[in-house]
């Protein structure tokens, strides 16, 4: 029977508990900093998100989505949200997967309160894997969205 929809995407308990250990030694260092300093991490981040009295800004929200066609580029975040509307196969379904919770998060943050073109960038990782994954088949927009990426840089 087909469980999930990515067979591709799921591992081990043994993998998943040695990625959790993993991710905990690395994260401790972080930890042990934020307790013995007042969760400073925390407030600042808190400050920068000021969910005080929700009014939408949807200039905010523009400014953050045109941020990320900069980030990577006009070329390719396009190819990344046509992959969205028709992924190529199971695993453009996964890196959709990977990357649109995180654009959503902070989409919302900047119709809240601004945000930041750069708070999206965990999501750029599948992004740029799926429109890579749709510019193969198309090598003068991979070409295009190259040039006007070096061009901007």
């Amino acid at each position: 029977p087909r469980r999930g929809f990515v067979r591709l995407a799921r591992i081990g308990w043994r993998d998943a508990g040695v990625a959790a250990a993993l991710a905990l030694v690395l994260v401790a260092p972080n930890l042990v900093w934020n307790l013995t300093n007042q969760f400073a991490t925390l407030h600042h981040t808190a400050d920068n998100a000021d969910w005080q009295g929700f009014s939408p800004d949807f200039a905010g929200l523009a400014e953050f989505v045109a941020g990320q066609f900069a980030v990577a580029g006009p070329v390719v975040f396009a190819a990344y949200l046509a992959g969205l509307v028709r992924p190529p196969g199971p695993v453009g379904r996964y890196l959709a997967a990977m990357s649109v919770p995180v654009f959503a998060i902070v989409s919302v943050q900047a119709l809240i309160s601004g945000a930041n073109a750069n708070w999206a960038a965990a999501g750029h990782i599948g992004a740029l894997l799926l429109a890579t994954m749709l510019l193969a088949a198309r090598p003068r927009l991979l070409r295009l969205g190259l040039a006007i990426n070096l061009a901007l840089t």
